[in-house]
């Protein structure tokens, strides 16, 4: 069958095409630039293959724009639209059956993801508009997270503040987190315990106890826990109201800054590019490497920590897949830890699934390139196959 994969970020429109009987991706691309004022919208599919400028205003209209062409191209036979939607709280551990209620669910939660679920929905509502027949399935951000104890997802605030407005870690990144604890288990059954590292733009790490998320570094929103492209990880919260009063910044102020400028990008004040940042020499891109990898370090042992040990050591993601000197610095002097990586075997390993274990180590360092669309497309289809039997029976 033929799934639709669509992830509507703040201010692009990400999709593909996968038939799931084969695991095949027939075209992907992304919608770049919405609300971006004075830049105009960009297509690109297939990579860079093709690119062009095209008039639209929103996610509605690039959702649009994405089914127009797919039927022109001829591939009209959708079954089912899976889409990614950041933040469902408590209500969901899985993906579900779009309904009236589950959208009712994702508008409930605009006010804690307010860059991202107010695009998801938009993007489901144009989808039954152009595909009425068609179900539709949400694929959670947070879903694989909900199985955090208490003890993680737990802030140290007054519990009436924390139950009255919803506060808790819920954890994001839970697509990628899940589809390589399945992948891992399923060619080293004998890993119960894994550190899953998702290093990219956004960056986040998960202790994994027998398939299920125990704990993760991003907590209330996708601000917490490491140092990102752009976001800063783990800051004391002194540090917005003090510079709410020195700079007289507003909320939302501080929001751009700490989404948009902080990071890799705020610390070299070059780019948030890790790339770019490894290959400079000024004394600022040299520290942003350092925290980014020493952020990484601290987690890494904290989560052995919290899982009394672990079998395996998983790097993924842009950064994590491709940059061998980064996995290098994250992994130096962990010895201790039973976790060293054979030099050779990490050189070559770039967006590969690679074993890149140093000789007579027990615990497995692994790169293992993520797929959250394919792990979104096997859900919707197993949603809607369900869905479909469901009605059968009835």
């Amino acid at each position: 069958m033929n799934i639709l994969v669509l992830n509507c970020g703040s201010s692009s429109v990400k999709y593909s095409v996968w038939n799931t009987d084969e695991e095949k991706r027939l075209v992907s691309g992304a919608i770049d630039c919405i609300h971006v004022a004075g830049i105009p919208c960009k297509h690109i599919k297939n990579g860079a293959h093709i690119s062009e400028e095209i008039a639209v205003s929103d996610h509605a209209g690039a959702v649009a724009f994405v089914i127009e062409m797919l039927s022109k191209e001829g591939i009209a036979d959708i079954v089912a639209v899976g889409h990614r939607v950041v933040q469902g709280g408590d209500r969901f551990k899985e993906p579900v059956l779009v309904t009236d209620e589950v959208k009712e669910v994702i508008t409930h939660y605009f006010d804690i993801a307010p860059l991202h679920n107010p695009s998801n929905l938009e993007g489901i509502v144009s989808c039954q508009k152009h595909y009425p027949s068609i179900p539709n399935v949400a694929v959670f951000d947070t879903a694989f997270h909900q199985t955090l104890p208490e003890v993680a997802s737990t802030y140290a605030i007054p519990r009436y503040l924390a139950k009255k407005h919803d506060i808790k870690r819920y954890g994001f990144h839970g697509i990628s987190h899940d589809y390589i604890s399945r992948e891992v288990a399923a060619r080293y059954p004998v890993a119960k315990k894994i550190i899953s590292c998702h290093l990219g733009n956004g960056s986040s790490i998960t202790a994994i106890k027998y398939g299920k998320s125990v704990d993760t570094s991003m907590g209330f929103s996708p601000l917490e826990g490491l140092v990102m492209g752009t976001r800063p990880g783990d800051i004391d919260p002194e540090i917005s109201l003090y510079l709410m009063e020195k700079e007289n910044f507003t909320p939302g102020e501080l929001l751009v800054i700490f989404n948009k400028q902080s990071g890799l990008a705020g610390i070299s004040g070059i780019s948030s590019d890790m790339r770019k940042l490894l290959s400079s020499s000024d004394a600022d891109a040299r520290l942003a490497v350092d925290v980014f990898c020493y952020r990484v370090k601290k987690y890494i042992g904290s989560y052995f920590a919290a899982l009394d040990g672990a079998d395996a050591l998983v790097f993924t993601a842009g950064i994590g897949e491709n940059s061998p000197e980064v996995r290098r610095r994250i992994t130096d002097g962990l010895e201790s830890l039973g976790i060293k990586i054979d030099v050779a075997k990490n050189e070559s390993a770039q967006g590969i699934f690679a074993d890149i274990t140093a000789s007579g180590f027990a615990l497995k360092i692994l790169v293992v390139p993520t797929n959250e669309d394919l792990l979104i497309a096997r859900e919707t289809g197993r949603v809607a196959s369900a869905e479909k039997g469901d009605k059968v029976t009835k």
